[in-house]
């Protein structure tokens, strides 16, 4: 920490004040703690309004490591079999592939950060390189725009027939205020069999692209609303097409995100064979049951991660399943500014 501004006082002042975007200041806040004979090791903690909504850690990453299957022993007994693999993991999996950083990893990226121009950070594949470019008060959309060339992430919105519009909104708003407020370079392309697609309810939607001008390659999410059976969700959801599409985002290590029912086309493609997944969970628990016999280990909970995959369990859960996507493609501190802007 001290090669870096050379005391935890410095690196704070510049942080919360020196650095900070003037709607910012006052608003974010970070702290320091060291562990006396623990090899200078410390957690650093990122407040939002007084809400905790980040930590660096060793720990944080090895518990990510095992809650997300990389390790073979996921539920370790002692501290020899907790911290198993860790170092093995650090080496083969790099940083732009978690969402939890160890103090090191926060040092490093602020020392870079530092020393390099705004728009290397703005476009570092470092996700904390970045997260310190979004909070810095010299960044405005029109370097966005000037040096970073516009928005690089981009989301495939998949509606079938049938599909629910609450579960398709949520998509939309998120990334739009992440972009449009917070100057995210994220974007939302809307997909469907047909260029028109008629939901549940029977609200129509004229869509960016149909399936077969999708090239996968071009994106880095595939999100997926909801829908009603007696409204055909399952005809265009269950048909090869889409699940080879599914595979696809699958293989390639894609972000694939799902609300309420949406999971089970996902279970039927095979993706999520021997994986931990949810979906709709009232009424006996019906849809479940048929996720489970995919050979999905079904889990009872409102919002389910398990590598690139997110699923849930109802409608209610559509906002929480787009701030979790948001947060996979740029890092929780990151999603908790939009998220705070939005009122949740």
């Amino acid at each position: 920490m001290g090669k870096i501004l050379g005391s935890w006082s410095g690196m704070r002042k510049y942080l919360e004040q020196e650095m900070l975007a003037e709607c910012l200041c006052g608003r974010v806040r970070y702290i320091c703690t060291s562990y006396v004979g623990m090899d200078g090791c410390h957690i650093f903690e990122i407040y939002i309004d007084d809400k905790l909504v980040k930590q660096f850690s060793w720990e944080t990453v090895n518990t990510y490591y095992i809650k997300n299957g990389y390790k073979k022993n996921s539920n370790p007994v002692g501290i020899r079999e907790y911290w198993d693999e860790f170092w093995f993991l650090m080496d083969t999996v790099p940083i732009e592939y978690r969402t939890e950083y160890t103090d090191n990893e926060f040092c490093e990226a602020l020392e870079n950060y530092r020393n390099q121009s705004i728009k290397d950070s703005i476009t570092s594949k470092n996700p904390l390189e970045r997260m310190f470019a979004m909070l810095d008060r010299r960044i405005g959309k029109r370097i966005l725009i000037n040096e970073y060339g516009g928005c690089k992430m981009k989301i495939l919105l998949f509606l079938a027939k049938g599909f629910e519009t609450m579960e398709f909104s949520v998509f939309v708003d998120v990334m739009g205020w992440a972009r449009n407020d917070y100057n995210h370079d994220v974007s939302v392309v809307t997909c469907g069999f047909q260029k028109q697609v008629i939901s549940t309810f029977n609200i129509p939607v004229i869509v960016d692209k149909t399936i077969d001008e999708i090239n996968v390659d071009d994106y880095d999410a595939l999100a997926i609303p909801g829908g009603f059976e007696e409204f055909g969700f399952y005809e265009e959801t269950y048909d090869e097409r889409f699940l080879n599409l599914i595979r696809e985002f699958d293989l390639k290590g894609k972000i694939i995100s799902t609300i309420c029912e949406a999971a089970l086309p996902v279970g039927k493609s095979g993706v999520l064979k021997n994986r931990k997944a949810t979906t709709y969970h009232l009424r006996d628990a019906y849809r479940q049951k048929q996720l489970k016999e995919f050979d999905v280990n079904v889990v009872n909970e409102p919002i389910v991660v398990d590598r690139n995959i997110i699923t849930s369990y109802c409608p209610e859960t559509a906002s929480g399943v787009a701030f979790k996507l948001l947060e996979m493609l740029t890092s929780k501190g990151e999603m908790e500014i939009v998220k705070v802007a939005m009122g949740f």
